[in-house]
């Protein structure tokens, strides 16, 4: 077994990690007028989209470790793969911000979100192995949640900026859908 408050600690330490990456890639005003800071609007917007992800994320990880009384080696594996696709948002993001009208940017973005989606089902399922009485998720919210992925890729491969927009909302309501099994 694996000390779970370590492993606790441990994703803590690296989700600060990446949400400092986050910040550290907006890029700054050319001078000091308001001008010149709303100039970087689609960069603050994506940085506040992606920071609001990030945290409702870390929640809904901090609300299912709530649960957990045993952690073996296959979650900390499990673990390890969703902090990986996490420590990509903040270039996602990067590449987003740099091009917010384009394609494959905003697909990427979105991709990657897909991945993690995947990498917390099966931490949730590692877990639940050796925590039964953990909750399993729908089949029915699962449902939604894919479909929603599959409409904003097909979104985006034809407009991007509505497909980033939509990314928000998507995350919203999967939240929401996810808080409800804790």
């Amino acid at each position: 077994m694996i000390n779970k408050s370590r492993l606790e600690a441990f994703t803590d330490a690296i989700i600060a990690i990446v949400l400092t990456l986050l910040v550290l890639d907006l890029p700054r005003p050319e001078t000091g007028s308001l001008n010149s800071l709303l100039s970087e609007w689609q960069s603050i917007y994506v940085y506040i989209i992606t920071f609001a992800l990030l945290i409702a994320i870390w929640l809904n990880h901090h609300d299912l470790f709530i649960q957990v009384k045993k952690v073996n080696r296959s979650v900390f594996w499990a673990n390890a793969l969703w902090l990986l696709f996490q420590s990509f948002v903040p270039y996602m993001a990067s590449w987003v911000t740099r091009f917010p009208n384009s394609r494959w940017p905003v697909l990427a973005y979105l991709l990657n979100g897909l991945a993690w989606l995947l990498s917390f089902l099966l931490l949730r399922m590692t877990l639940r192995r050796i925590n039964p009485e953990i909750p399993a998720f729908p089949t029915s919210m699962l449902l939604i949640i894919f479909v929603g992925f599959a409409a904003i890729i097909a979104i985006i491969i034809v407009a991007p900026n509505l497909g980033l927009n939509l990314i928000p909302v998507h995350a919203l309501i999967s939240v929401l859908l996810a808080s409800k099994y804790r």
